[in-house]
């Protein structure tokens, strides 16, 4: 079955492009404007520490062009048929000011960057709890005028919709040195994200902006990758046909399938980072029918990033954070099951974690305003797993769970200090063997939680934090957050 949502996103565009009724109009060939050094190398710019970077551009197809950076020893690469060359840079120490300087050979062409640092790469991807900037954030003004890091630099890739892969961006997406000017319009998530890494690591930290607001996720995977989904496929073949058509029109709508992949995405590759952040959801968790197809989407979007930017790339995913008017009685709301399968991908795809901000959203405010802290857990999680550096960066994490005697018993890892805040009679939900789910009083002891209902006298099923906006929230003594779960499965 086609989900009509995807198809609504494509289809007034391939009508328009003549592309109905099996009858496929030819397309005039693209042009695309390629300069003789890619914009990701442009002054001010972050390559990556510690390991060899590939360097690119393009100039007249099979010349010579020379790479040199500072005063090391010279490189020759020579362009394709396409007039694409690439050379690799060896590795470097975190550091910098150097300079980059590119001569094409026979024809005159030359390009110089300076100020450049090598440093750590992250990629900040998503959808509009990435994208907004620092007015979106708490104290704005303060946060602004604070935002003086020269080797903190900004980079926002430009909004483009394409039917195919580009190869390059806009010069007008150049990398900036983070001052109060350049920051205010960046994502608020990415900048406080950076800094704490700054500050921890004393390294260059080059931040690359990658969202684009209200955008689903299936609009951010390649067409081949995107392809294996059922639901998917022929909104990916019939954008490859509107690639084909030589009169085609444009593309206006950055909810299509792939077409996000195809132009923010691909003009990276192939780029050496560090990692990735990621926040989005919210608009795959529309109705019942889209959260449930997350489960899949998500774990696929995450698997083909890793297979254009390297399999270890760490990938870091932000949680839906708690939104729209508390439960009254347990129910079955999408929101919470695109939290679960954000949970289940951190689990089960190497590298890929999950920051939980559960208890920083807001009933009627999507956008919530405290950017600091889902920033800051980003950090710490990070801080953690990719650089090893020692603290709790999780919140308590189900270990198991156990029906007997009338109650569910749970028992949780990372629960030193475990504690609920909040209404905790309208959190933890119980049910038989009907399903029919019922609030549950919780008592905590050490790191367990022992769940009982009066109205469920064989408790076989337990939920925590099935809701939009949940009640209360599950914490460790490290302030941390229990990620909302649904054991609908049976109790061991």
């Amino acid at each position: 079955m086609i989900n009509t949502r995807i198809w609504g996103a494509v289809l007034p565009t391939l009508m328009f492009a003549g592309v109905t009724g099996g009858v496929h109009a030819e397309e005039a060939p693209r042009t695309e404007t390629r300069p003789l050094l890619h914009p990701l190398f442009s002054d001010n710019a972050v390559l990556q520490r510690d390991r060899k970077v590939p360097i690119w551009g393009w100039t007249k197809p099979q010349t010579n062009v020379v790479v040199q950076l500072d005063d090391d020893k010279k490189q020759t690469a020579r362009a394709g048929i396409d007039g694409r060359w690439t050379v690799s840079i060896a590795s470097h120490r975190a550091g910098g000011p150097h300079s980059l300087t590119i001569l094409g050979e026979g024809n005159g062409e030359v390009a110089t960057r300076r100020n450049l640092l090598f440093g750590d790469v992250w990629l900040c991807g998503g959808q509009s709890n990435m994208a907004y900037d620092l007015h979106g954030a708490n104290n704005p003004q303060a946060e602004i005028a604070a935002a003086d890091y020269p080797e903190i630099r900004l980079l926002q890739v430009p909004n483009a919709i394409k039917a195919a892969p580009i190869s390059t961006f806009e010069t007008a997406g150049a990398w900036k040195a983070c001052t109060p000017q350049t920051i205010e319009k960046f994502s608020a998530v990415g900048y406080f994200f950076g800094r704490k890494l700054h500050h921890d690591l004393k390294v260059p930290i080059g931040l690359i902006d990658c969202s684009w607001s209200g955008t689903p996720g299936e609009s951010w995977v390649s067409g081949p990758a995107l392809a294996a989904m059922p639901d998917f496929k022929p909104a990916v073949d019939a954008l490859k046909r509107t690639e084909e058509a030589p009169q085609s029109s444009p593309l206006n709508n950055p909810n299509a399938p792939e077409v996000l992949f195809n132009g923010k995405i691909a003009p990276l590759l192939p780029g050496e980072i560090k990692g990735v952040i990621w926040y989005q959801g919210e608009s795959n968790g529309d109705n019942a029918r889209e959260a449930e197809q997350y489960r899949t989407l998500l774990p696929i979007l995450v698997s083909d990033w890793k297979a254009h930017f390297g399999s270890r790339t760490p990938f870091y995913i932000v949680q839906l954070a708690n939104f729209k008017a508390p439960d009254d009685v347990p129910r079955d709301d999408p929101w919470p099951n695109v939290r679960e399968a954000q949970l289940q991908t951190s689990q089960r795809i190497s590298e890929t974690h999950l920051v939980v901000v559960i208890d920083l959203g807001e009933e009627k405010n999507v956008h919530f305003p405290n950017k600091q802290e889902a920033g800051l857990r980003l950090a710490e999680s990070a801080l953690h797993h990719t650089y090893g550096v020692k603290g709790e960066s999780s919140g308590p994490i189900l270990r198991g769970a156990k029906a007997a005697s009338g109650a569910i018993h749970l028992t949780f890892d990372h629960a030193r200090g475990l504690s609920l805040k909040g209404d905790e009679n309208h959190v933890f939900a119980v049910a038989g063997a009907d399903r029919q789910f019922h609030w549950a009083e919780p008592q905590i002891s050490g790191n367990k939680v022992t769940l009982r209902s009066a109205d469920v006298p064989a408790p076989l099923y337990a939920r925590f934090g099935w809701s939009n906006n949940p009640r209360a929230s599950l914490y460790n003594a490290a302030g941390l957050p229990a990620s909302p779960f649904g054991a609908d499965r049976g109790m061991e």
